[in-house]
């Protein structure tokens, strides 16, 4: 009975509440130097001050901050190279492939890529539409961090990308080619 349950719309939902909160600390982040607002006294009534509570006050909040910083650190970024995805090549991605993915349940647009001259060309080509739809990248096969962020330098700040082995996920979506791209509108060929 659990072989026949179907992950990918599971899958997309946890995927866009992640990159949707993302999103959202990140433009906060961005446009305030903090994702979280200042205050604005309304009215003051005496009582105890709640500086204690904010997030610029809090220490578990300087401890979390501290610790993301961390994460992204040098270190972190270069344990994730290699990124290699066996089950899936450069080439056209196939009318047999993708097929029975329910496009409707997309919560963002997705594509896959790797480094290679096809995946590079395609990256160039749709960098506007892929930046206008908000898609998620996906970069399955790629030596280093340097490769990395060509591959971002050519799409800019307004198109995220993560390196991921992409094995499961091309077993789960029946694909075995890219580059590819996904809404809910279909599969671009």
């Amino acid at each position: 009975m659990g072989k026949n349950i179907n992950l990918i719309p599971v899958i997309s939902t946890l995927f866009g509440l992640l990159i949707t909160a993302y999103n959202t600390f990140a433009a906060e982040a961005k446009s305030t130097g903090s994702p979280w607002a200042k205050t604005e006294v309304i009215a003051d009534r005496g009582g105890y001050p709640i500086d204690s509570y904010l997030p610029g006050h809090n220490k578990r909040y300087v401890k979390a901050k501290a610790n993301f910083e961390k994460r992204r650190s040098t270190k972190l970024v270069n344990a994730h190279f290699p990124v290699v995805t066996s089950s899936m090549s450069v080439g056209k991605v196939g009318y047999d492939e993708a097929k029975d993915i329910k496009y409707q349940v997309a919560m963002r647009p997705m594509f896959i890529i790797g480094y290679d001259p096809v995946s590079i060309s395609w990256l160039k080509t749709n960098k506007e539409l892929l930046a206008d739809k908000k898609a998620i990248g996906l970069v399955v096969n790629v030596e280093n961090k340097e490769q990395m962020d060509a591959l971002q330098e050519i799409v800019g700040n307004d198109v995220m990308m993560q390196p991921t082995p992409g094995d499961r996920l091309a077993e789960h979506l029946k694909i075995k080619h890219y580059p590819f791209y996904m809404d809910n509108q279909g599969v671009m060929r």
